[in-house]
C-alpha cells in the first residue's frame, strides 16, 4: 500500500509538469511560476507543526487510535496539492533558464548549451539511480 501511495503521488507529480509548462508558457511566465513553488512549503509544515496532524498512537490496534480531523487533512491534501503544481511548474522553467544563459549564435555559446544540457540530464538521471537504489535498498534493510 505505502509503495502504490508513492506511485501515485510520483505519477501525479510527473503528470502535472505537462500542466505546469502549459501555464507557465500562457499565463503566468517563467519567474512568477518559480514564485508560485514557494507554497510547497505547506506540505512540510504538516510534518512540523503539532496542531496539523492527529496525536501519536500508543495502542497496537490501529482501530482505537484518533485519525485526523477534516481540516487537518484538507491541510494536508492542500499540501500536496501544492507541490504537483510547484513541482509541475519548476521542471520546464529550469531547462529554459538553464539555456538561456548562453547565446546559441557564438560558437562559445553553443557548446555552453550543449555542456549545459549534457551535465543537467547526467545529474538527473544519477539522481535517480542513487534515489531508486541507495535509498530504496536502504529503507527495505
Amino acid at each position: 500500500m505505502k509503495s502504490k501511495k508513492h506511485t501515485t503521488r510520483k505519477g501525479t507529480t510527473n503528470f502535472g509538469t505537462l500542466l505546469g509548462a502549459y501555464l507557465s508558457d500562457t499565463y503566468f511566465g517563467g519567474y512568477k511560476t518559480l514564485g508560485l513553488n514557494f507554497y510547497r512549503i505547506l506540505s512540510a509544515l504538516t510534518a512540523t507543526m503539532k496542531k496539523l496532524h492527529p496525536p501519536h498512537c500508543v495502542s497496537h490496534d490501529e482501530s482505537a487510535c484518533i485519525g485526523p480531523t477534516a481540516w487537518q487533512m484538507a491541510f494536508l491534501l492542500l499540501g500536496f496539492a501544492l507541490v504537483v503544481v510547484g513541482a509541475g511548474g519548476i521542471r520546464p522553467c529550469n531547462l529554459a533558464f538553464g539555456a538561456d544563459q548562453f547565446n546559441p549564435n557564438t560558437k562559445s555559446g553553443k557548446r555552453g548549451i550543449n555542456s549545459f544540457f549534457n551535465w543537467y540530464f547526467f545529474t538527473l538521471t544519477f539522481a535517480v539511480m542513487v534515489s531508486l537504489t541507495v535509498i530504496v535498498s536502504c529503507d527495505l534493510m
